[in-house]
């Protein structure tokens, strides 16, 4: 390992702290061969999976063609330029970013997403930054949430829960795939919004345009993709339909 330097990273596994480790100028290596400067025993990490490199004051981690991929914040990167406290995720690690004493906060327990593209949507665990993303935007929702009188609900129009209902009840319901695509919708009083919190550019649409980072209101037959799946947006659903279903999670 490499020492002297005030970047470092926080290393954890499974949620389990296993200590930090400083960076220094030039490149570090990142896999599970022994021969990396930081080695990941883990088999969802390559041999050679990701560098850091350390110029000028600017820190950028590159993945190496891994099998699994690198992730920092949520997203799949290719590069990318290190800021304090970004999250790179490799396998079950966790590595935070910051300069000088940087504490990388817990976010607790995961928050649960429903996987609608699986037989009956059973939920799925997300990792520390969906799950911190998603209990920011249900705080806020909290504090501007607003009476609702209209049914609002999302109708599946492929996969395998094809001609399913999900009533829209709550202020954020979190849906998608956990480590890949995950989408948030934001209830307000008779509106409604999307917002994507993790997966790639381009792989959540309303009505074939990508979503950027910022939330984007939803109308009456709007039609939302997110990665493989199709959803159909539905004002003013019979609550009594035969394919009506109901999930709430916290």
């Amino acid at each position: 390992m490499r020492n002297g330097a005030m970047m470092k990273l926080y290393v954890r596994k499974r949620g389990k702290p296993l200590g930090e480790l400083d960076l220094s100028d030039g490149v570090t290596t990142i896999g599970r061969r022994p021969d990396n400067d930081i080695v990941l025993s883990d088999r969802a990490v390559s041999g050679r999976h990701a560098r850091i490199e350390l110029t000028g004051g600017e820190v950028t981690i590159q993945d190496l063609d891994s099998t699994n991929g690198t992730f920092v914040n949520g997203r799949r990167v290719t590069t990318h330029s290190l800021r304090d406290g970004d999250m790179i995720a490799i396998g079950n690690y966790r590595l935070g970013f910051g300069r000088g004493e940087v504490v990388v906060q817990d976010s607790g327990p995961p928050t649960q997403i429903l996987r609608v593209d699986r037989p009956g949507m059973p939920p799925g665990l997300a990792d520390e930054h969906c799950t911190r993303r998603i209990r920011q935007l249900r705080a806020a929702a909290r504090h501007a949430g607003q009476a609702a009188d209209r049914p609002m609900a999302l109708r599946i129009m492929s996969g395998c829960n094809q001609g399913r209902q999900l009533d829209l009840l709550g202020p954020v319901t979190a849906l998608g795939e956990p480590g890949q695509e995950v989408v948030v919708f934001l209830r307000s009083g008779n509106e409604l919004s999307i917002r994507q919190v993790q997966g790639d550019p381009g792989r959540v649409r309303v009505n074939d345009v990508a979503l950027e980072a910022e939330a984007v209101p939803l109308r009456h037959n709007d039609v939302i993709h997110v990665g493989d799946l199709r959803i159909l947006m539905v004002v003013g659903a019979d609550p009594t339909d035969a394919h009506t279903g109901l999930w709430t999670l916290e």
